[in-house]
């Protein structure tokens, strides 16, 4: 998980051009600056991009440079990722238990000498000398406690900071193996700039960005960036996150009709330790008021029981992609393949995008783009054909997927059993691969997007 992520409040993209307000001012106080101004175009009136990234961001950090180091995991056909993984943590499990068990030791050492000098304190009180002998040893033993924990604690932090070094080297290798991605270079402290992530056009409000484990690379002679990230937002409920648009146009920016003879159901998943599923038929009964209100009493009940709280602030957490690949702002388009609601985030910075009908895509997906008609190109059914092959899961909860005028940006959440250091033996198989295998969907389809520019 991550840690230590917490950045200094500061606005950020607020485009507010001194120059052109203070040349306004003038304007409006004397005829002889109004002369001066209109002989005087401004040169900082640009006009702006359908696409421009005017949001808010309250975190921040400081670019810095960071030791990148290659990464040298080889995939073998030989073994499998999730044994290379359990060779990789079996390697630093003794160093990080040793530790762990001198650490309870002393802590178990101390609280049996503070005890003991309590007990003594009250039934020997008339023997001074054994009440201030046994303080000292309390003391003593005390301080070699703290001491031997502050060492071990120390080794323990540089041990996880290899094993989390080495777990990445061994993940980000086979996710470049799989994605044919070369000169894989990563450092496990860098941060992601934080531009890049509202470059994705994706988050109209950040509070804060976290990101470790950065790894770089080129794919097809376009770089390529990828990194662990946390994206927090302010609190919204899972029904605002997920509220989908009630209108869908088509690439001929009509609006879509749909065929009233379907039958469409909505399903409420509850608590992953609760497996009850309600289903619930959109019928005229379903519109029952009573039935309603019945309906979010008993979803209250389910939530109070299991103490699950209806507010998130996490817009994402999982992996990040960055690929150098632009094209016209009016093209930018965003693909989600929604999920479990409580792990799903729609977009909120889409005021100048219009949520569009893509025929054959299937209905789990949500597309928005600038210009519905310019977009046609790229979701063809081949397209749609790529994208149906990715199914949320355990694994990989939702996604998205951003092309604009910054480059091609991707979101995934993922589940701990892949954003978490395996410190037992990996117990859902295939965890990996199954992440792996979106990835490289995900970038099939980028491809067949770049494909469609480059028959232009």
């Amino acid at each position: 998980m991550f840690e230590d992520e917490q950045f200094e409040n500061k606005d950020l993209n607020e485009v507010k051009d001194e120059n052109i307000d203070a040349a306004k001012d003038t304007i409006s106080s004397t005829e002889e600056s109004t002369e001066t101004v209109n002989d005087k175009p401004l040169e900082e009136v640009v006009e702006s991009k359908p696409d421009d990234i005017k949001g808010e961001y309250s975190g921040g950090s400081e670019h810095q440079d960071y030791n990148f180091k290659d990464i040298i995991y080889a995939k073998d056909s030989g073994h499998t990722i999730d044994e290379d993984i359990d060779s990789v943590r079996k390697k630093f499990f003794k160093k990080i238990n040793t530790a762990n068990i001198v650490n309870g030791v002393s802590m178990g050492l101390m609280i049996a000498a503070f005890v003991a000098t309590i007990l003594v304190v009250f039934l020997v009180q008339d023997t001074q000398w054994v009440v201030w002998m046994t303080f000292g040893i309390t003391v003593a033993i005390m301080i070699a406690g703290f001491v031997l924990a502050s060492i071990f604690n120390k080794k323990n932090k540089t041990v996880s900071l290899e094993y989390l070094s080495a777990f990445q080297n061994t993940l980000d290798g086979f996710i470049f193996a799989s994605l044919d991605v070369t000169d894989g270079k990563l450092a496990t402290e860098a941060k992601i700039e934080d531009q890049s992530i509202i470059q994705a056009h994706y988050f109209k409000t950040i509070n804060s960005i976290g990101s470790r484990a950065v790894a770089i690379g080129t794919r097809k002679g376009r770089d390529f960036i990828t990194a662990e990230v946390s994206v927090l937002i302010p609190p919204r409920s899972f029904d605002e996150c997920n509220k989908k648009p009630e209108v869908l146009y088509n690439f001929d920016k009509s609006v879509h009709t749909f065929d009233d003879t379907n039958t469409f159901t909505t399903t409420t998943e509850l608590p992953s330790n609760d497996n009850t599923l309600l289903d619930i038929d959109l019928s005229s009964e379903a519109n029952n008021s009573n039935l309603e209100e019945k309906k979010k009493k008993d979803e209250s009940k389910v939530n109070k029981k299991n103490n699950v709280s209806n507010i998130t602030e996490i817009g994402l957490f999982g992996r990040y992609y960055s690929y150098d690949y632009k094209v016209e702002s009016e093209d930018s388009f965003i693909i989600v393949l929604c999920g479990d609601k409580k792990h799903t985030v729609l977009p909120d910075f889409v005021d100048n995008y219009t949520p569009v009908f893509i025929p054959g895509l299937k209905k789990e997906y949500i597309v928005y783009a600038i210009s519905p008609e310019r977009i046609s190109k790229y979701l063809d059914l081949n397209a749609c054909k790529i994208l149906n092959q990715i199914n949320t899961n355990y694994i990989v909860q939702s996604l998205f997927i951003s092309v604009n005028s910054y480059g091609v940006k991707i979101g995934m959440n993922l589940s701990d059993d892949i954003m978490e250091l395996p410190l037992k033996r990996i117990e859902r198989l295939g965890s990996f691969d199954i992440y792996a295998d979106a990835s490289k969907v995900v970038f099939d389809f980028v491809d067949h997007v770049i494909s469609c520019d480059e028959k232009e």
